[in-house]
């Protein structure tokens, strides 16, 4: 919580490192998933060290940590993640918001993934980072975007839903790391 957020993200890389450093897997067939709390991980963690990951799948997310307090319910998360009205909360919050992290870097294949019903977690989150990643990511993995009209944050969506939200994340998975894999 807090200013000890990054240790989410330092104990995730961690654990992807130890993975590729002990002959498990290689980055090329690892991929990272999460949902709603577990996307800002995921998105964290990517811009951080987007060289780990063959596929991220960010469905759900809270992704710019600073205006998150400005939209929806997000004023009630800053006893969880600090004020970014407050200058020390502000700079700890910038340093790891995935948002204001993306660079002209190579990705791995990204899935965002949001629900227009989202009332906890507003699709302007994923929106924001497609559309920035889009233009600034560089090579040839694709930034993807889906947007379920009637469901909310994973609340109210149907079994079609639900079975086409599985199908998308194990596509981009499954494909990405087959394709990767091939050389």
């Amino acid at each position: 919580m807090q200013d000890q957020k990054q240790r989410t993200f330092d104990d995730t890389i961690n654990f992807a490192e130890h993975l590729i450093k002990n002959s498990y897997t290689k980055p090329e067939k690892l991929a990272i998933t999460g949902e709603s709390n577990g996307g800002l991980t995921v998105g964290a963690t990517v811009m951080q060290r987007p060289e780990l990951f063959s596929a991220a799948i960010c469905e759900v997310p809270l992704l710019d940590m600073v205006r998150f307090d400005q939209i929806g319910i997000g004023e009630t998360w800053v006893s969880e993640y600090g004020d970014p009205n407050e200058e020390c909360a502000y700079r700890h919050l910038k340093s790891y918001s995935p948002y204001h992290s993306i660079s002209e870097a190579e990705y791995p294949t990204m899935l965002f993934r949001t629900a227009l019903g989202d009332t906890r977690v507003l699709p302007y989150h994923a929106w924001k980072m497609a559309a920035k990643m889009q233009a600034k990511a560089q090579g040839d993995n694709p930034v993807l975007l889906r947007t379920t009209e009637d469901a909310g944050h994973g609340v109210g969506t149907s079994t079609h839903g639900k079975l086409t939200n599985e199908l998308d994340k194990w596509t981009v998975i499954f494909e990405n790391i087959m394709e990767k894999s091939k050389g």
